[in-house]
């Protein structure tokens, strides 16, 4: 009789070592032999980091305590404490926050000498943080400090530019208000998303920092940075949304001011790795793109700001692929009388502005064969919104 193979196989195994005698676990090299940037860079993060153990089609674990290893085992369902990360920063941000610099309606209304001489404190804190791990470099294994002067070599790099950015905005009228503009945008939609929630929306130390970063680079079309991509890394809910919705708020109004109706049309390109987060992307940064819209016709903009931003209204597209979102005006009309269609063009379900408020689309007739560019006034003109106009630009 043939036996099933299941019938011979062990399951749920486990393989337990410990140390005999005198004996006691080592630790395995972290990485082995750092061949790249990367490892280099992993080899320092995570010098403190002991593994003891590597499964092959498994997992291993091991019992730790008093920096001594008593057992390691295999194991199929392996689990781990990630200790979570903090985005209010190191301890020295800490004065930021107490001086309401970090503050979007502070960094909005405050303008002049008050606006530059508040954010030059960024970069004098970061740098005094960076000069103290700079201090620790003598300490470490003599194979991790030609890596670990390079990080701070790129954090030098780093509060360069940022200094940078906060000379072109003490120096320029258009960028100051461009970003004090964009601050006060990203307070608007915060405060349409939270109604009862009266503080303002304050910025996280990385936040504003991704902002200062990468502004100047944004401002001047001739920079030499515009060849870095900087890439902002920080995990789900830090806030790394705010950060470049913020940027991109900069950048219309700039364009506007600069540019006249030359500066309208298309300013930037999202683009999402992960389909899930398409729509709530996209929602977010229609609530970012009210408020812009919502500041260009004069609503809630600080006193002292005069510049007129042209009559054409801020807009937002989203293009997915026709299984999301129809790519011709027939296509969308099909689908807005078809209420089983899977790729109707009715992506925001509330207003942005008033978040109660449940949308109704309908087609216009009229503007099929252009831009609607009454679509994001509509949205907020009203409190309840009766229709919203489907956007299309024929080809």
């Amino acid at each position: 009789m043939i036996k099933l193979e299941e019938e011979i196989c062990f399951f749920q195994t486990e393989l337990e070592v410990t140390p005999a005698g005198n004996t006691i676990f080592c630790a395995r090299p972290l990485g082995g032999s750092a061949i790249d940037e990367d490892t280099r860079m992993a080899q320092l993060i995570y010098r403190d980091v002991k593994e003891y153990a590597v499964g092959h089609t498994c997992s291993a674990k091991w019992i730790e305590k008093n920096n001594a290893v008593s057992k390691v085992s295999t194991t199929w369902l392996p689990s781990s404490n990630v200790k979570s990360m903090s985005s209010e920063g190191v301890a020295e941000f800490e004065t930021l926050s107490k001086e309401n610099i970090l503050s979007t309606l502070w960094l909005a209304e405050t303008s002049g000498d008050n606006l530059i001489s508040g954010l030059r404190k960024l970069p004098k804190l970061y740098r005094q943080w960076y000069l103290t791990q700079e201090e620790q470099i003598d300490g470490l294994d003599s194979d991790l400090q030609a890596q670990a002067k390079l990080h701070i070599k790129n954090a030098e790099s780093v509060s360069r530019r940022i200094n940078a950015t906060i000379d072109l905005i003490a120096n320029d009228k258009q960028v100051e208000t461009a970003f004090r503009l964009a601050n006060k945008a990203m307070q608007l939609q915060r405060q349409w998303a939270e109604p009862k929630e009266k503080k303002a929306l304050v910025w996280r130390p990385f936040q504003l920092g991704f902002f200062l970063l990468t502004l100047e680079s944004v401002a001047d079309e001739k920079h030499e940075d515009r060849h870095i991509a900087d890439l902002l890394w920080f995990p789900t809910g830090g806030g790394k949304t705010e950060a470049y919705l913020g940027l991109i708020a900069f950048t219309l109004f700039l364009r506007r001011m600069r540019y006249g109706e030359s500066g309208a049309g298309v300013a930037s390109f999202m683009r999402y790795t992960l389909r899930l987060l398409t729509v709530q992307q996209f929602q977010r940064a229609a609530a970012m793109i009210c408020a812009c819209d919502a500041l260009r016709q004069g609503d809630d903009v600080p006193r002292d700001i005069k510049e007129k931003l042209t009559d054409i209204p801020f807009s937002l597209g989203l293009w997915v692929g026709s299984d999301t979102t129809p790519n011709k005006f027939k296509d969308a009309k099909i689908a807005m009388a078809d209420a089983n269609a899977h790729n109707r063009p009715n992506q925001l379900k509330y207003c942005p502005r008033h978040i109660d408020t449940l949308l109704t689309w309908s087609v216009d007739e009229a503007n099929k064969k252009g831009l609607n560019k009454e679509f994001i006034s509509e949205i907020f003109k009203a409190i309840h919104v009766e229709s919203i106009k489907i956007q299309h630009e024929t080809k």
